[in-house]
Order: structure tokens, then C-alpha cells, then sequence
């Protein structure tokens, strides 16, 4: 019987660990939760080495009278 509880405390102790782990927060995710990506993220270096675009003019007001 003492096997048993050990190995749930055990598997308790290794699903609690996997929890944290596995969780995505605002301290380890900012770029989920702002309109401007970390400095150090992988979408902030995409944006950086992207091609710039070039400039197309606006479309022409329309007219109402």
C-alpha cells in the first residue's frame, strides 16, 4: 500500500511541475498581450530583417456633392 502512495504523490509532484512549466504568462509571453513586440522576440527580429514595402499612394478622396 505504501508503494502506491508514494507513486500518486509522485505523479502529483511531476503534473504540478509539468503545470508550471507549461503555462504561458505576461512575464514570458509579452507579445501575446501588447501592440508592440519584445525587443528580444522572434516577431520584433522578423519585422527588423522584413523587406521594406514599397510606399503605394492612398486612394483618391471621393467626390460627394
Amino acid at each position: 500500500m505504501g508503494f502506491y502512495h508514494r507513486a500518486v504523490k509522485l505523479l502529483a509532484l511531476l503534473l504540478f511541475v509539468a503545470a508550471q512549466l507549461g503555462c504561458t504568462t505576461l512575464a514570458n509571453r509579452r507579445d501575446l498581450y501588447s501592440p508592440e513586440p519584445a525587443p528580444d522576440s522572434y516577431e520584433a527580429m522578423r519585422q527588423m530583417t522584413a523587406k521594406p514595402q514599397s510606399k503605394q499612394s492612398p486612394a483618391p478622396k471621393p467626390q460627394f456633392r
